[in-house]
């Protein structure tokens, strides 16, 4: 073998070497990112249900104790009662999404009859039966939305806490059977959207 042809193919196996070690680097760093996501989303979804639970008994609680005279409602503000405790963290999701690059939404296969006009997304259909799938509760799939890159996680919303099983179960507005929920039963999604730089 002449000099020149040793030297070519040095230089090519150089070449692919370290254009397979840049490519391997750029995938575990991708990898890595997904997983801080995926882990940080779901302390996002455990705070938000701290939220929802202190809410629960601490807010609705002593409410339904002291008085009877507060109600609650999904349209608290029209008519001047509290909201409920999911309506609380629909609302606050709302609030963070408009200010904040991450957005989160709430979302299920069994909404209240005053949001069943709502159209689930080809996503959240997935994320729905996907969660089901997995023991851990969580989907994610990255996606493309506005001209960016975003991870989207979807974390299974359960029933924890009697007093939602019993609110679920006999709300006026369910358009679900009596008695369907049960402690530990799946309602539905809190998904985190995060762009991914």
């Amino acid at each position: 073998m002449k000099i020149k042809q040793v030297i070519i193919m040095m230089v090519v196996v150089v070449a692919i070497f370290a254009f397979g070690t840049h490519s391997y680097t750029e995938y575990v760093m991708e990898k890595n990112t997904i997983n801080n996501i995926v882990k940080s989303s779901q302390e996002d979804v455990k705070r938000l249900q701290m939220v929802r639970e202190y809410y629960t008994k601490f807010v609705v609680g002593d409410v339904k104790k002291n008085t009877k005279e507060i109600g609650f409602s999904f349209d608290h503000k029209a008519n001047n009662v509290l909201p409920f405790p999911t309506t609380v963290i629909h609302d606050l999701t709302k609030m963070y999404s408009s200010r904040s690059d991450v957005k989160i939404e709430l979302y299920s296969e069994y909404p209240f009859l005053n949001r069943k006009n709502r159209v689930l997304t080809p996503f959240q259909k997935e994320a729905i039966a996907m969660v089901e799938k997995n023991d851990d509760g969580v989907y994610y799939k990255k996606d493309v939305i506005n001209g960016k890159k975003v991870l989207r996680v979807a974390v299974a919303d359960y029933m924890l806490l009697p007093a939602c099983v019993n609110c679920h179960n006999s709300h006026k507005l369910k358009n679900w059977p009596d008695n369907k929920w049960k402690l530990g039963d799946k309602r539905g999604i809190l998904e985190i959207i995060t762009p991914i730089k």
